[in-house]
């Protein structure tokens, strides 16, 4: 049985943040990693999904679709709610703690062979496809964590790219607009590849559009879901068997993504990691359609500071919701009480919390007729462990993952 001191060795080896400056301009020290932790290239088909929200949802939806015709499907994903673990999975199934702890200290060994920083994200991406490897995982579905162009996994050579709504978010890591957000999310796409987009704006689908004419990619923009087109697609190329009759799949109930609760007492809660404008109008859609345009309605948010959180509360300003700025966990948060100074709205009644538990206990106590926290996956994870939701084994695991990847412990670990 694996320890929770090797439990906490492994994510130790694994946790190598950077700085902004430091983001890679290159694949270089990605490829450099995967040929110092053994990865051969090999005949796999990769799926690599990238875009602004909803990827994670996409991801294991469409991973749900290749089980369900027979495959071993691989599924990499990032970030995690709870535990480490959850990025990593085959046939729906998270990673096992002594594999984990096996893969990490193998890309840790990597890494020290390499004269540049191998990033946290590097690392479990070589992780990610050094367990697909042993295990004969094919097809894969990677998402990526920043960007694209230059994001760890496209090392792999794709058999098709996937774009949700493209939105203006680490901007700041990215060139600094929409534009070049776009464009670093673009570099996905594969020379003489194959791609699929949800509808974008005009500026990032003219993106999209010259870098497919660029290198030659056959780019199609669709209203139906991609990952019923992503498998549609894959069929009629002969990269997927054709199953007479396919199983009907559902959109997977992911904990923390429009996620509804109902405690023994007081009023229903959704909680959604959600922090885009496009991620709102999906959530305020979602609450629409559960509660109806009657009723009051509380929330209670909180955002890291590097999110767009005024985009996000411009579509709540509506007289029915109360919302509640709370901090969100870790040194990434933004204040509440400048969010609140920055993002005046016109009809929505806001203040400001800052300790999540107090906001949740008078929210709970309201007449409200639903409690929405959102605006973070950091703070999703906070209602689960509030509301006791965790297994004692799962509280264990987070309460881990969250001390070495927060605090001092981590920033000491940020280079110069």
């Amino acid at each position: 049985m694996t320890s929770p001191a090797s439990l906490q060795r492994a994510l130790e080896q694994l946790c190598q943040p950077v700085r902004r400056h430091n983001y890679p301009l290159s694949l270089a020290a990605m490829r450099a990693m995967a040929v110092a932790s053994g990865l051969a290239r090999r005949d796999v088909l990769a799926i690599v999904v990238t875009g602004s929200s909803g990827k994670s949802s996409l991801s294991h939806r469409l991973a749900g679709l290749m089980r369900a015709s027979g495959l071993d499907c691989g599924c990499y994903l990032s970030p995690h709610l709870h535990g480490f673990r959850e990025r990593f999975l085959l046939n729906g199934k998270r990673i096992d703690l002594a594999t984990f702890c096996e893969g990490a200290a193998l890309v840790a060994r990597a890494a020290e062979k390499l004269p540049d920083t191998v990033s946290t994200f590097e690392r479990s991406t070589a992780l990610a496809l050094w367990w697909f490897q042993q295990r004969g995982a094919s097809p894969v579905v990677l998402e990526t964590g920043i960007g694209g162009r230059f994001d760890a996994v496209n090392v792999v050579d794709n058999g098709l790219a996937l774009f949700t709504c493209i939105e203006e978010e680490h901007a700041e890591w990215l060139g600094g607009d929409l534009a070049s957000v776009a464009w670093h999310k673009a570099g996905i796409l594969r020379r003489g590849g194959h791609a699929i987009s949800a509808p974008q704006t005009p500026e990032v689908r003219a993106i999209l559009q010259s870098e497919a004419k660029r290198v030659g990619a056959r780019l199609k923009f669709t209203d139906q879901d991609l990952a019923d087109a992503a498998q549609a697609n894959l069929v009629e190329r002969c990269l997927l068997p054709q199953t007479p009759d396919p199983p009907k799949v559902p959109v997977p109930a992911l904990p923390g993504r429009l996620e509804l609760v109902s405690p023994p007492c007081g009023p229903r809660l959704l909680i959604d990691g959600g922090h885009t404008a496009e991620a709102a109008r999906h959530l305020r859609a979602f609450i629409e359609r559960e509660s109806g345009r009657g009723g009051r309605l509380r929330l209670i948010t909180g955002f890291l500071a590097d999110k767009n959180a005024c985009a996000w509360l411009r579509v709540f300003d509506d007289p029915r919701f109360h919302i509640t700025l709370t901090r969100a966990p870790g040194h990434r948060s933004a204040d509440p009480q400048r969010v609140h100074a920055a993002c005046r709205l016109d009809e929505a009644h806001m203040d400001v919390q800052p300790e999540f538990g107090n906001a949740l206990r008078l929210a709970r106590q309201s007449d409200a007729q639903l409690v929405v926290v959102s605006g973070s996956l950091r703070l999703a994870a906070q209602a689960h462990e509030s509301l006791g939701l965790l297994s004692d084994e799962e509280l264990a695991e987070a309460r881990l993952t969250a001390q070495v990847f927060g605090g001092d412990a981590y920033l000491s670990r940020l280079p110069d």
